[in-house]
């Protein structure tokens, strides 16, 4: 047989499980993502940059081969040669709008690259005059009219500012390498490629991410409210069934005339069972009363705490003298303290918690609600001298249906639900509720509210 604890454990197990289900899900999705993002930018790179050097070498066979060759050897008709080249050089320009500058260089005997034509007119701050020699030339520039291949450089820094520039080879007539022509760009385009080829996959893989999370939380919450109405069900039946069979019993021995007059025990059997019987529809009732209201707006008025404990002192009164428990304020208490609070739902957690405090007391013991003023905050304790809470349960006792195991021991009736409802209360005021406890000595409540 499954007990309450054992099944608690179980779901609470496979709450866990589905948690860590869906963190490696959402871990995967952005693993997924970032490979993707990375693998999307090598490719837009390979692409944009071949789109590049795809229009650098169309533009090389376009202009007019034998007039560069003539430049370069610098015949008589140089000046003719260049302004024709120019045009050519300008009309692509015109054409294509991301060249910032077009070029044709060439190199001399001496290693040198030097501006053979150059698309700015003259006039203009970034003119190059034919015969300029490019003191910026990286190896790779200079290598590239003797291997006679295309390349990308960049993005490099020059005296004109910062580019990414596309170089490929012009040959003449003849087939024979004689300069190269140049494109240079701005790298701002080159960026906005690449970042935006690596953002698509991230967004896709963080929208799955949320999605994954949005489904675990509405799954944890049906999970939860099973769970509830599980244990609820389960702890209802426990805990009437227990108290009903008490009175039968009593009740049969009295039909069957098996009593002797004035047969206390047995009475007193019936009487406590009576007692638990209500407490456990007092419970049950609290709880559907809250499950019933937990969506619902507070109904704040300014309301007299003093007056509220009072009236709940006068519904303990019985419970705590037949252990001769003394229910008291404490010294710093104020003569009328008001709060802007519900007062209906703040009665139900004062009222359990000094109900659990007088259950859980040691006799002929003392239970002691006080206040204080704490950084513009209202600051409730209700202390007791019981059984206390171990440690590592004093946080566990605030999930629902969650009952401390020396209280099981112990032997007190209870829902488990009664911590988990009064701080779902006080959190809605805008506040906090938290214990303090020593196994065998006792537990402090302590309720903040603004």
């Amino acid at each position: 047989m499954i007990n309450k604890k054992q099944k608690t454990k179980s779901l609470f197990q496979s709450e866990n499980t589905l948690l860590v289900t869906t963190r490696v899900k959402v871990l995967l999705a952005l693993l997924v993502g970032l490979v993707l993002s990375l693998l999307a930018v090598y490719v837009a790179r390979e692409q944009y940059l071949g789109s590049l050097i795809s229009q650098t070498e169309t533009l090389a066979t376009l202009v007019d081969k034998e007039r560069v060759s003539s430049l370069v050897e610098d015949d008589e008709n140089a000046e003719g040669n260049e302004r024709v080249l120019k045009s050519q050089l300008q009309e692509a320009r015109s054409v294509n709008g991301s060249a910032h500058f077009l070029y044709l260089m060439a190199t001399s005997p001496t290693g040198d690259v030097y501006f053979l034509v150059d698309s700015e007119n003259p006039g203009s701050e970034s003119y190059s005059p034919r015969g300029q020699v490019y003191p910026e030339a990286t190896e790779a520039l200079k290598a590239s009219f003797y291997t006679g291949k295309s390349f990308i450089e960049g993005p490099v820094t020059d005296r004109w500012g910062t580019w990414l520039s596309v170089i490929s080879p012009v040959y003449n007539t003849a087939g024979q390498q004689v300069a190269i022509i140049g494109m240079d760009l701005t790298p701002a385009t080159y960026y906005s490629v690449l970042t935006t080829a690596a953002v698509i996959p991230l967004i896709g893989a963080l929208l799955v991410s949320i999605v994954f999370i949005a489904t675990d939380t509405i799954r944890r919450r049906r999970q939860e409210a099973v769970r509830m109405r599980s244990e609820l069900v389960s702890i209802a039946s426990h805990e009437l069934r227990t108290p009903l069979t008490g009175i039968r019993w009593g009740e049969e021995a009295l039909l069957a005339g098996k009593l002797a007059k004035g047969d206390r025990e047995t009475l007193q059997t019936m009487y406590d069972s009576t007692l638990r019987l209500q407490e456990s529809i007092e419970d049950i009732l609290q709880l559907a009363n809250w499950q019933a209201g937990r969506n619902q707006d507070l109904v704040r008025t300014s309301i007299n705490i003093g007056q509220l404990i009072d009236g709940i002192y006068a519904t303990q009164k019985l419970p705590a003298a037949q252990k001769n428990i003394t229910l008291t304020f404490g010294q710093d208490w104020p003569e009328e303290l008001l709060i802007n609070c519900d007062g209906q739902r703040m009665k139900r957690v004062l009222n359990n918690l000094i109900s659990n405090a007088i259950k859980y007391s040691k006799p002929s013991t003392s239970v002691v609600v006080d206040y204080q003023r704490v950084d513009g905050q209202h600051l409730i304790s209700i202390k007791d001298h019981g059984i206390g809470i171990p440690k590592r349960e004093q946080e566990k006792v605030f999930a629902g249906f969650y009952r401390a195991s020396n209280a099981i021991q112990h032997d007190a009736s209870g829902t488990g639900m009664g911590l988990y409802m009064s701080r779902s209360t006080v959190e809605q005021h805008g506040g906090k509720l938290w214990l303090t406890s020593e196994t065998g000595k006792g537990t402090t409540a302590f309720i903040r509210l603004p």
